[in-house]
C-alpha cells in the first residue's frame, strides 16, 4: 500500500495566493542546483514553495529604502538559529514522515519498493525508515515506522500512527491541541496552532557546561586503559581539562594484573593417567566479605580432569573439614582413591599431615614464587 501524504501547506491564503500568482519566468535552461530549503532540484530559493512572506513595517524602519511591494521574502533556514523544522500533526498522512535523517534516532535504509504519494499524485522515493521520540517532562513520546523522504518539504506526524503507538488520543480546539491518555483521558502534552497549522511544540534544550574538571585516572578510564605517553599525549593534543596537572601518579590496579610481562614458567613434568591421581589445592582470601561473612575460599583442582572445585571459607583452619567432605564426595564419583595432594604448604595444610598419612594420600609442595 502507497502511504497518502498531503501537498505542501501555505502558511495563509495571500500566500498561496502570492505563490500563484507569480509570473512563470523559466531560464532558457533548466537550473540544474539544489534549493537550499526543500533540497529538490530545479529551483532556487526565490522561487521556493517553502518560502515564508512577512509583512514589512515601515513605522519601525525609516533608515531603509522602502520597497513598493508590501510583501518580503525570507527564508526559514536562513538564519543562525539551530532549530529544526517543526513537525506538523496532520489527519490525512498514514505514516510518519521526515525529510532529514537526522530527526531519527534508529534508522535502517530502505528495501521496500512503495514510495510516497502526496496530493497531486506524484510520488517521492523512500530513502530510510527508523523511529524518534519525543521525552517531554515525565511523558514520553514515540514515532516508530518513520518514513525518511529527502523530497518532502514538511515533517509529518501521522495522527492515526500517533494515537495507536503511544495509547493516546489528540483533540483539537479553535488555537490549540490536547494530547490526552486514551484511558484516564488526562492532559498529557498541551500545543498551539501556527498560522493555521497545528505544530507540535519545541522545547529548548538545556545545554549544561561543568566545571569540574576531570582527573587523569578519569580520563584513563574513559580512554580505555592507553599507557602513560598515549594518555599524555591525548591530553595535551586535545587540550583535556585536569584537575591536577601531574600525570606521573597514574596507579591502575587494573592495568597492573592485565598489563604485567612476566617470562613464561617450563612446560610440568608432571603427569597422570586417572582422576585424583594429583590434586592441587589453594587457599585465596577475598577482597571483600561475602554476603554470608565468607572471608577465604579453598579450591580443589584434578591435573587429570582439569576439574575444579569452590569452597568458601569463613576461616583457613576449616580447610580440614573441607578436604574431608570433599574426599568423600570425588573418592564416591570417580571411584578413584586421591593419590598425591600439592600445597604450599601453609599452616592450613600443615593441619593436614596426620589424615594424610592416615589414608595413604602423599603430600607434595610447591615453590614459593609459582603458582
Amino acid at each position: 500500500m502507497t502511504p497518502i501524504i498531503p501537498p505542501t501547506r501555505f502558511s495563509s491564503p495571500s500566500q498561496l495566493g502570492s505563490f500563484l500568482s507569480r509570473p512563470a519566468r523559466h531560464p532558457s535552461k533548466p537550473y540544474l542546483g539544489f534549493c537550499q530549503i526543500c533540497h529538490i532540484q530545479g529551483h532556487t530559493t526565490k522561487y521556493c514553495p517553502s518560502f515564508k512572506l512577512i509583512p514589512i513595517n515601515t513605522s519601525h524602519n525609516t533608515s531603509s529604502p522602502v520597497s513598493n511591494s508590501p510583501w518580503q521574502p525570507t527564508s526559514h533556514l536562513a538564519t543562525t538559529s539551530t532549530t529544526t523544522p517543526p513537525w506538523l500533526l496532520d489527519s490525512g498522512a498514514s505514516h510518519h514522515v521526515t525529510s532529514d535523517l537526522y530527526n531519527l534516532s534508529l534508522h535502517a535504509p530502505y528495501q521496500g519498493s512503495d514510495d510516497i504519494m502526496i496530493g497531486d499524485g506524484t510520488t517521492l522515493p523512500i530513502k530510510h525508515t527508523g523511529s524518534t521520540s519525543f521525552p517531554i517532562s515525565n511523558t514520553h513520546f514515540s514515532l516508530t515506522n518513520v518514513l525518511c523522504v529527502p523530497n518532502i518539504t514538511k515533517n509529518l506526524i501521522s495522527i492515526s500512527k500517533f494515537c495507536i503507538s503511544n495509547n493516546a488520543s489528540i483533540e483539537f480546539l479553535p488555537y490549540t491541541f490536547l494530547v490526552k491518555d486514551l484511558h484516564t483521558e488526562a492532559i498529557l502534552l498541551t500545543g498551539k496552532a501556527k498560522d493555521g497549522v497545528y505544530e507540535w511544540p519545541t522545547f529548548p534544550s538545556l545545554i549544561v557546561f561543568s566545571s569540574v574538571k576531570t582527573t587523569s585516572f578519569a580520563w584513563h578510564h574513559r580512554l580505555g586503559h592507553p599507557a602513560l605517553p598515549i594518555l599524555q599525549h591525548v591530553i595535551s593534543k586535545h587540550c583535556l581539562d585536569l584537575s591536577s596537572s601531574s600525570l606521573y601518579k597514574l596507579s591502575c590496579d587494573a592495568c597492573h594484573c592485565n598489563k604485567s610481562h612476566k617470562l613464561s614458567f617450563s612446560i610440568s613434568t608432571i603427569t597422570s593417567t586417572r582422576p585424583l591421581q594429583i590434586i592441587f589445592s589453594d587457599v585465596w582470601t577475598s577482597s571483600i566479605m561475602s554476603y554470608d561473612d565468607f572471608k577465604y575460599y579453598v579450591i580443589f583442582v584434578d591435573h587429570f580432569t582439569k576439574y575444579i572445585w569452590l569452597y568458601p571459607l569463613k576461616q583457613k583452619s576449616h580447610v580440614k573439614d573441607i578436604f574431608i567432605r570433599f574426599k568423600a564426595i570425588t573418592e564416591k564419583h570417580f571411584n578413584q582413591n586421591i593419590q598425591t595432594l600439592y600445597s604450599d604448604n601453609g599452616g592450613e595444610y600443615v593441619a593436614l599431615t596426620n589424615l594424610l598419612a592416615l589414608h595413604g594420600i602423599s603430600c607434595r609442595t610447591t615453590p614459593p614464587p609459582h603458582p
